[in-house]
């Protein structure tokens, strides 16, 4: 039985209560258990995965036909209960009695339609009122397997190390979530509380205190989906470079050259701890990655605010690294954490050349970037200004293209070039 369902009939909220969540009749486990009464073993599924057995050998026959009988006992009485309750709920919405219950109906399915009269088998019950209604028989135990699957514990953002998925949680602000799955289903049964209160409000003219994540989205999660793939993608790169440095040795004896099978990028992914399966292969979900290198590597994929929910201080590593004289050096065969940010290797005075002919480029293609004989640098800037607005590049204030002294980059790098060639 999906627990995640929108609504529960009461011998559905009976099975699921009792911890008979994966049948879905009652009727049918009564009589598969009177089958079973003299064979022990076969009873033991229906027996309960947390309950402990505190008998001996010659007791626990005895033990597991009494406990699994109670069950089926409780999970009768509990429908019952329910089904009457079902017909008060009815009538509380329509304002019909003075008495009241918390349960609320999802869905009401009438065996007469003209009538109205109310099916108490089929009708659905809401699953946060269901929670309310085992609090009140004092059955917290019951009352949680109704409650929304976001009670988890928070992830912990002070670690050192993280799997790809929690790093992926957290980075998009999904960390009180253990796994991308419960993410999902949180959202599935949001979703259902916002549409029981919204139906709740135009009927009953009710309203109900609703614990919404605003956080929580098919599009965040997605993203978390996307980022954990991925960090995959990254670990199986550094096993690559792992692979090529550590066989780098035998291919040289075989006189085949330095570049040969040599991995088509680096990454900033770094590996603390190495997990393996049981057949000696990396476990690429359990391996912890660097936090830092976590942060380092979204951050180079421009994904600044993900950076920052795994290290607030990104900004700050950044700067320091890119001053520091070993920012260049990257140990894959240790894995040790010397990669940083990526820096543009090609000198400040070669750039300035670029720019130059590029310019030179563009008045050759174009009149409209002539000047007399040589590049016009106020045009070249505004074409290039009308190209950002077209794309829409400078919506974001606080990450702005700044162009306001190109045409003064171009002459200067035009100025430069004439001491080597004429344009």
């Amino acid at each position: 039985m999906n627990k995640y369902k929108k609504g529960f009939t009461p011998e559905e909220a009976a099975l699921i209560a009792v911890g008979f969540e994966r049948h879905s009749s009652l009727k049918a486990i009564e009589d598969d258990i009177n089958a079973l009464q003299n064979d022990s073993r076969a009873l033991e599924k229906y027996f309960p995965a947390d309950e402990q057995l505190h008998v001996n050998i010659e007791q626990k026959e005895d033990f597991i036909r009494s406990v699994v009988n109670e069950l089926v006992i409780e999970a009768r009485n509990i429908k019952d209960a329910l089904s009457s309750e079902v017909l008060l709920a009815y009538e509380n919405e329509r304002g019909n009695t003075e008495r009241t219950t918390t349960l609320k109906i999802y869905l009401t399915q009438f065996i007469n339609s003209k009538n109205r009269t109310v099916c108490t088998l089929s009708t659905q019950l809401t699953k946060a009122s269901l929670a309310k209604w085992f609090e009140e028989q004092d059955e917290e135990q019951k009352s949680e397997k109704f409650k929304s699957p976001t009670n988890l514990p928070r992830l912990n953002r002070f670690k050192d190390a993280y799997i790809a998925e929690h790093a992926a949680l957290i980075s998009v602000g999904l960390e009180n979530y253990q796994t991308i799955d419960s993410a999902y289903d949180s959202l599935e049964y949001q979703d259902e509380q916002l549409i029981e209160a919204k139906r709740l409000a135009e009927f009953a003219g009710e309203n109900m205190e609703l614990d919404i994540d605003e956080c929580l989205s098919v599009t965040v999660i997605n993203k978390a989906l996307d980022v954990k793939e991925a960090l995959i993608e990254e670990l199986e790169l550094v096993m690559q470079w792992d692979n090529y440095y550590l066989e780098g040795m035998d291919l040289c004896e075989l006189g085949i050259g330095p570049e040969e099978g040599k991995p088509s990028r680096e990454t900033d992914i770094v590996i603390l701890k190495k997990v393996m399966t049981d057949d000696s292969c990396i476990d690429f979900d359990r391996t912890l990655i660097s936090k830092k290198s976590i942060a380092i590597w979204l951050w180079n994929n421009a994904e600044v605010d993900y950076a920052k929910n795994i290290l607030p201080n990104i900004e700050a590593v950044i700067q320091d690294m890119i001053k520091s004289e070993n920012t260049k050096s990257y140990d894959h065969t240790m894995n040790t954490e010397k990669k940083t940010a990526r820096r543009i290797r090609t000198p400040e005075s070669t750039l300035l050349d670029s720019l130059g002919l590029m310019a030179w480029l563009l008045s050759k293609k174009s009149n409209r970037f002539q000047n007399g004989e040589k590049p016009n640098a106020s045009q070249i800037k505004k074409a290039v200004e009308d190209i950002v607005i077209g794309l829409d590049l400078n919506n974001d204030p606080d990450n702005q293209l700044m162009l306001s002294n190109l045409n003064k980059d171009i002459q200067l790098s035009l100025k430069q070039l004439e001491s080597r060639f004429k344009l």
